[in-house]
């Protein structure tokens, strides 16, 4: 892991809270990386870029190229690409990746790039600047084992019988530390501590403000934290936020909200003239694997605010949203409204 991206959001919470003690919590693993990537087609070599990270399978593969122009979700529905080659020339949506899994392909070729990370054991994702209609492929590989240690770390507030979760996640791999993404999520977090800390305490519940590590690895800190734990009423899940236009992600494969907190939400918006924008999430998450309903407002589109410099944080929107993120959680368990 990258230990300065670590200590970087450690200290930053350290620096609020103060006194109360923040507890950590061992998180081990491993992974699998692409470490080379060659595609032959016409004769020709070309070096492939790794997209995906964590498979391990077959490391050659030979076979007639099936070109796809623009990868939809009824994909899930054509069982004719098990165990194919794929040429995938536009991918409109990182969630389609999802279906793919579905029907599980040898191997996926684009020429759309992606720079966000993505978690995948069953097939290897491949960039090439190339494009190919058809015509044989073949494609070796080269992988590596990596382990890790790393930390969780998180404190509570409030009494009562169940917990509300704020959950921050990050990824000491694969997080860049000066783009927009991070600091804005991060800074979101942090206000929001502050904000909450001032309340003293929330009725009937308390608060867990927890921080979670391997984000990309489909939240692997968070689901590693969440097997011993129960009685979580939900999440408020703080990821890509605070840069404007955030959106309640309604569903992404799934749904992520309970017929309660989806109806709860949009009382709240009426009466507290707070409103609230609906939205599926366009980019590539697993956040609903976890079966508890996530209460998530993020800025869309997740892909291109990826790439954007932290010179483009703006606290004004920070702000913004903390004052709507308060709202809501200070709000969301109070009977009376």
């Amino acid at each position: 892991m990258k230990q300065d991206l670590w200590k970087t959001v450690f200290e930053e919470v350290k620096g609020i809270v103060q006194d109360i003690p923040l507890k950590e919590e061992k998180v081990e693993g491993d992974f699998f990386v692409i470490e080379k990537a060659v595609v032959f087609s016409e004769g020709k070599k070309i070096k492939a870029t790794p997209i995906s990270y964590g498979y391990n399978g077959i490391k050659t593969f030979i076979d007639e190229i099936i070109f796809i122009d623009e990868l939809e979700p009824d994909v899930v529905f054509k069982e004719e690409l098990k165990g194919k080659i794929l040429y995938i020339h536009k991918i409109p949506k990182l969630k389609y990746l999802h279906f793919l899994k579905k029907i599980s392909p040898a191997a996926v070729i684009t020429n759309t790039p992606v720079d966000k990370p993505i978690y995948i054991k069953e097939f290897p994702i491949l960039y090439i600047p190339s494009f190919i209609q058809s015509g044989s492929i073949k494609i070796q590989l080269k992988t590596k084992k990596k382990n890790f240690k790393t930390k969780n770390f998180y404190f509570d507030i409030g009494a009562g019988p169940y917990f509300f979760y704020i959950h921050f996640p990050f990824d000491s791999f694969f997080d860049k530390e000066d783009r927009v993404y991070f600091n804005a999520s991060l800074k979101t977090a942090v206000n929001l501590i502050k904000k909450l800390l001032e309340v003293k305490y929330p009725r009937g519940y308390r608060i867990r403000f927890l921080f979670t590590d391997m984000k990309f690895m489909d939240y692997y800190g968070l689901k590693q934290h969440l097997k011993n734990e129960n009685d979580i009423i939900s999440i408020f899940h703080v990821e890509n936020t605070g840069m404007g236009n955030e959106k309640l992600i309604i569903k992404n494969i799934n749904y992520l909200l309970d017929d309660f907190h989806y109806k709860k939400i949009h009382r709240l918006s009426k009466k507290g003239n707070q409103p609230v924008d609906e939205a599926n999430f366009y980019g590539y998450s697993t956040i609903e694997e976890i079966d508890i309903p996530v209460v998530w407002f993020t800025s869309q589109p997740a892909e291109e605010l990826y790439n954007l410099k932290k010179d483009f944080l703006n606290e004004k929107l920070i702000l913004n949203f903390v004052n709507k993120a308060f709202y809501f959680i200070n709000n969301l368990y109070r009977a009376n409204i």
